[in-house]
């Protein structure tokens, strides 16, 4: 590893350390607005704890115990977990805006499993595992219509600015990673091997746009008119009853891709893909979203109407073909799985560049059009997908 990526480490570790309180692990450090940073957000402190699990670090690891423990407490009895915390005496807790976040849960699921079999703990095992199993079943309610694919809605995952709702691809893998890691790791539970499995054929079947899929979908008449408008070689973003969103979820496929649902023999195309939007935007980075939604769009209009505080999804910014650090973290590590070393590489040293010019500031996002670093600073978001990058470097 070169000094500037050691140098690109320790300053990402920092970040995390310094975000590290008793309550568990911060959005971002020493953040007084009222955009609700300083608190333990579910999705944002479980990533950041598995980034601690695979580098070891113990401040890290004991963060993510912690913010595990702050979002079991505030369970709901039907099983869902906040999707943030505040840490204050008397904690405000918020399970979602005007609509409920579904992968505050999923991450819940998923940081607690990995928690558990890293350190073998059985007091936290004993503590955890009636409320994962909560979690678990909740996601069942979720499926709706007993098909197998969760629905989430609109403003209902970390992406809570951009015009998707119904099955995701991002929360769906989410959910079947969940599943496998109970299987794994708790295992004596033929239903929930069951349910993996079934989980994993609907996504297979469901968010591939191919001709040479003959499988049984949720919507055929939608599929089949899709199809007609050319094959993807990537997993769609998601679809609902009225639509499907065939743009390229970058943080979606990467997960897709941690968990093999990609055939061997679709690889190249998928690879040749990523390299055309590498192109398109003169950088070796994915945009979370892409491509962009402009004014020409259908979707503009409800990408104008769905904002917090202010609007940020401007053309090339934020969720609409912005980039961001940390999905670009879970993209890379998809493509490990598959051995993709050479775009992996291509992609931590745009990463290394970027911090370079931005003075190591850990940006919420890329604009893909300028490339300057944007929104807020120093995120654990994007500390902790720069860390996933360098921990892929061979």
């Amino acid at each position: 590893m070169t000094e500037q990526f050691i140098d690109l480490r320790n300053k990402a570790l920092n970040v995390l350390h310094k975000a590290t309180c008793e309550r568990g692990i911060l959005a971002l450090p020493n953040e007084t607005t009222v955009e609700n940073y300083t608190r333990i957000w579910a999705r944002d402190s479980i990533m950041a704890g598995l980034v601690g699990l695979d580098y070891g670090d113990s401040i890290i690891i004991d963060g993510l115990k912690k913010s595990l423990d702050t979002l079991k407490n505030q369970q709901t009895p039907q099983g869902i977990i906040p999707s943030n915390v505040s840490i204050d005496d008397t904690p405000t807790v918020s399970y979602g805006g005007t609509a409920g976040r579904v992968d505050a849960t999923l991450w819940y699921i998923i940081g607690a499993l990995k928690y558990i079999s890293f350190t073998k703990d059985d007091h936290f095992r004993k503590a955890h595992i009636w409320h994962i199993e909560k979690a678990l079943q909740v996601c069942i309610v979720w499926e709706f219509n007993n098909k197998n694919l969760i629905y989430t809605p609109l403003s209902g995952n970390w992406a809570d600015e951009y015009p998707i709702h119904g099955y995701t691809l991002y929360d769906n893998c989410l959910r079947l990673w969940g599943l496998e890691l109970y299987t794994q790791i708790i295992k004596g539970s033929k239903a929930y091997l069951d349910k993996a499995n079934e989980v994993r054929n609907a996504i297979k079947d469901n968010f591939r746009l191919s001709i040479n899929n003959k499988a049984t979908k949720y919507h055929e008449l939608l599929y089949n008119r899709e199809i007609v408008k050319g094959e993807k070689p990537y997993f769609i973003a998601g679809f609902n009853p009225s639509r499907y969103y065939t743009m390229f979820d970058a943080g979606g496929n990467g997960l897709a891709l941690s968990l093999g649902l990609l055939d061997e023999d679709s690889l190249p195309k998928f690879i040749s893909y990523l390299e055309l939007i590498f192109d398109r935007i003169n950088i070796n980075l994915a945009p979370a979203f892409w491509p962009i939604i402009d004014e020409k769009d259908d979707l503009y209009q409800d990408l104008k109407s769905n904002f917090a505080y202010t609007f940020k999804n401007k053309p090339h910014h934020f969720h609409n073909g912005g980039i961001w650090p940390i999905m670009n973290g879970w993209l890379a590590k998809g493509l490990s799985r598959y051995n993709e070393h050479s775009i992996i590489n291509k992609m931590k040293n745009a990463y290394l560049q970027v911090a370079i010019k931005e003075n190591f500031r850990f940006s919420e996002y890329i604009s893909s059009d300028s490339h300057r670093p944007r929104g807020k600073s120093p995120l654990c978001y994007s500390a902790t997908g720069a860390l996933m990058l360098i921990k892929l470097l061979v």
